[in-house]
């Protein structure tokens, strides 16, 4: 206890020195985002799309259509203060709403805090995932769907580093302006701090495996050559078995590398590629990649789809053999707007349960404030 006591006021101290107690900003935000969705999925191989995300009660292909929040809609308050010291106080915190009134409870989409000065920045919480922020947006930007190749290598992962845009408890640090910011060098180091979720023992009575207290690392950096973005992450799990835990626990990680290419106003294309090592003995590896591009078709109109596809060390595992996905946005105004989103995914294998074909098709209306 005394450890983390002295942690907390050591960097309360630092942040207040010297600097008046004025209150901070305050923006208050939100939006809703609803939809009906269709999803075909006969041989039972689509999970990587994530069927029926946020749905009532989870889309199936037994049903016609169902409706969905995929992309959460939240409510949420974020503002900083710049000190007298020269730092600026920043924090955003954020819940993720079902607005289909399901019963389910909100949940934390982002909550942290963050200190700056200059082009340093240290922030702690629920934050951005670093290795999606440094490559995975480089081609694949849809709302919802348009994601099968990033979750074929990333859902590997444990904890919230599993096929996910964010990460709990967090700690980072960024130099410069971070991904997509337009510098001609910013890069970003995360420390994910208790956030392995495997466990052993009876049901009931089960017990964390991982008592790491940094559970796993992310490394992420991006160059800026004129109209040329190249970018690179990597992301490991750090293991240290409980006592009592029998074998030993993998330490997966993926690295990833893309670029992406204003190619004028308006239209933009990317690529990027990510590998998965699983940390096994053998048949470890499993890779994917993917391009996409985007364009304002219109000033009320925009349009972005891609390709990818992946494959795995084990012939008895699943390999992606194409992942097509497409989405167009018309904005009704400057805070609302309809889509419509689709994606296909084909899958091979020397298991035959696990090949087949996948379909999802969606669309939503926004409403933000």
């Amino acid at each position: 206890m005394f450890k983390k006591s002295s942690l907390a006021l050591a960097v309360a101290g630092f942040a207040f020195a010297g600097s008046a107690m004025a209150a901070p900003s305050v923006d208050l935000y939100g939006r809703i985002d609803l939809g009906v969705e269709y999803y075909s999925d006969e041989d039972g191989v689509g999970s990587d799309l994530f069927e029926g995300m946020q749905a009532t009660v989870g889309n199936s292909d037994d049903r016609d259509f169902s409706m969905t929040n995929g992309n959460n809609s939240r409510l949420g308050v974020k503002g900083s203060e710049k000190l007298d010291s020269g730092l600026t106080l920043a924090y955003q915190y954020e819940m993720r709403i079902d607005s289909l009134t399901n019963g389910k409870a909100p949940g934390t989409r982002h909550a942290w805090l963050s200190i700056a000065k200059g082009p340093h920045m240290l922030k702690v919480g629920a934050q951005d995932n670093y290795l999606t922020q440094y490559g995975g947006f480089n081609a694949q930007i849809s709302e919802v769907h348009g994601f099968g190749a990033y979750y074929y290598t990333t859902c590997a992962m444990p904890g919230s580093m599993s096929c996910t845009f964010r990460t709990n408890s967090t700690i980072s640090y960024t130099f410069g302006g971070g991904a997509f910011s337009g510098d001609t060098f910013t890069a970003t180091v995360a420390a994910h701090i208790a956030e392995d979720n495997r466990k052993f023992g009876p049901e009931g009575d089960e017990q964390t495996a991982n008592v790491a207290g940094i559970t796993g690392m992310t490394a992420g950096a991006e160059v800026n050559l004129g109209a040329l973005a190249i970018t690179g992450a990597y992301q490991t799990s750090m293991v240290s078995e409980a006592e009592d835990f029998e074998g030993d626990l993998t330490a997966p990680s993926v690295m990833s590398l893309g670029a992406r290419y204003a190619v004028m106003d308006g239209f933009n294309l990317g690529f990027n590629y990510q590998l998965l090592d699983r940390d096994l003995d053998e048949n470890s590896e499993r890779n994917s990649w993917v391009v996409g591009g985007d364009y304002q078709l219109t000033e009320n109109v925009h349009f972005h789809a891609g390709f990818g596809a992946g494959s795995d060390d084990d012939d008895n595992a699943q390999q992606l053999d194409s992942n097509l996905f497409a989405q167009i946005i018309y904005s009704t105004s400057d805070s609302s707007h309809v889509r419509l989103e689709l994606e296909q995914v084909t899958y091979s294998s020397d298991t035959d349960a696990l090949e087949g074909d996948a379909m999802i098709a969606l669309v939503s209306f926004r409403q933000g404030f």
